[in-house]
């Protein structure tokens, strides 16, 4: 396949991709075994598109700390690194940050709106050979 083709093919599933939750345990950088699955789509998906960066966020929901949570969301964004590097993703590809609290996508008022903003997002930065 010529490499334009695969560079067309990997835009369409990045945009396509809808890898699922990846959530975590309250004040913790464990992910919860749910999220293993969707861990194992990132990597597939990075395994196609070589040349491609894949930025990854972390987040907190607002209990605690913001300092606290900002170190926090940075682990938990470095905890799916180490999980993609073991499975043979370059490190160089991978981009690890802490968004802290900033970013809720639910309410913090709930007990079930805080597990969800215990999360991490995925960003992928198509290459040049892609």
């Amino acid at each position: 396949m010529e490499s334009t083709n695969v560079s067309a093919l990997c835009v369409r599933a990045y945009a396509d991709h809808k890898p699922g939750p990846v959530n975590f345990d309250e004040s913790t950088a464990t992910f919860r075994s749910s999220a293993v699955p969707v861990l194992q789509r990132i990597v597939a998906l990075a395994n196609t598109c070589r040349s491609a960066a894949i930025a990854i966020t972390g987040h907190t929901d607002s209990s605690g700390d913001e300092r606290w949570n900002v170190h926090l969301s940075l682990a938990r964004a470095e905890a799916v690194v180490d999980y993609l590097v073991q499975r043979g993703i370059a490190a160089e590809r991978l981009i690890a940050t802490g968004a802290g609290s900033s970013a809720p996508i639910a309410d913090n008022a709930t007990r079930y709106g805080r597990g969800l903003n215990r999360r991490i997002e995925f960003v992928f930065i198509p290459g040049s050979s892609d």
